[in-house]
C-alpha cells in the first residue's frame, strides 16, 4: 500500500486545507493486522527502515487508496518496523463535499444581541 508523508503540515483547527501532493514523499507500507479505517496503523517495511528515515519529521500522511487524509498521532518502532498510528481527518477528506453543501444558518454565537 501506498501512503504518502507530509512533513510539519500545519492547518488550523476547523480547516478543509489539504497538503500539495508534490510536498510528500511516498512510502510503502502495509496495514498492520486488525486495525481499522478511521484508525489504521501503517507498518513500514525494513527496507525503508534501513534507510535514512526519521519518523519525528513527519506530522501528517494521505493514502490514495482510501483517499483519506491522516493526522499522525504516533511512532512506534517494533521488530524492526516503524508503526505508523493515524486518525483520520475528515475535513480535508471530505473537502470536496463540503464545499458543495449549502445551509441556511438561522442562529449563530456571533451574532448574539444580549
Amino acid at each position: 500500500m501506498t501512503i504518502i508523508l507530509y512533513s510539519n503540515f500545519n492547518k488550523r483547527a476547523n480547516s478543509t486545507a489539504q497538503p500539495s501532493a508534490a510536498d510528500g514523499i511516498s512510502f510503502s507500507g502495509n496495514l498492520k493486522e486488525e486495525t481499522s479505517f478511521l484508525h489504521p496503523v501503517i507498518r513500514f517495511t525494513k527496507d525503508i527502515v534501513q534507510g535514512v528515515f526519521t519518523p519525528n519529521a513527519f506530522n501528517y500522511a494521505m493514502i490514495p487508496y482510501w483517499t483519506r487524509y491522516y493526522y499522525i498521532n504516533d511512532w512506534k518502532f517494533c521488530n524492526g518496523y516503524w508503526e505508523c498510528y493515524l486518525s483520520v481527518d475528515v475535513l480535508a477528506s471530505f473537502k470536496s463535499e463540503i464545499a458543495s453543501t449549502s445551509a441556511y444558518v438561522t442562529r449563530a454565537a456571533g451574532a448574539y444581541d444580549g
